[in-house]
């Protein structure tokens, strides 16, 4: 969800206790969530930039930067975040065509900043050349 904070800008919120939590956006102008899951981890993307996100543990995370480099994927929004933390969304692949993802949680790095395993981008891009 989204909702404005001053003017036309939008960020995406939490609703929880009665009161509504700004999650802030992605060094741009706006943000919406479209999900969360069970232990608080929320996802969904930036208007201005078109990246998608995960915010937990009280931060806003480029789900881009959270992926192998050099994957050829520049993911636009995360629509899902299911209680095991796999998320789903929508990006493009290296030949820019647009195709749905699923990212695998792997175990965090000691600086909390978490990583996402890309086999299941490699297996939905062997997929398409099939």
């Amino acid at each position: 969800m989204d909702a404005n904070i001053t003017g036309d800008a939008k960020h995406a919120f939490l609703y929880q206790n009665g009161a509504m939590s700004d999650l802030g956006t992605l060094d741009g102008a706006a943000s919406f969530a479209l999900s969360i899951n069970g232990g608080g981890q929320s996802v969904g993307g930036a208007y201005t930039n078109g990246n998608a996100f995960i915010y937990q543990n009280g931060t806003m995370s480029n789900l881009n930067s959270l992926i192998p480099a050099g994957s050829g994927w520049s993911l636009d929004v995360a629509t899902a975040v299911n209680d095991f933390g796999s998320v789903a969304g929508y990006g493009r692949n290296s030949s820019c065509q647009a195709h749905a993802f699923v990212l695998t949680p792997i175990v965090p790095e000691p600086t909390g900043a978490g990583l996402f395993a890309c086999d299941a981008l490699l297996l939905r891009r062997r997929r398409a050349n099939q």
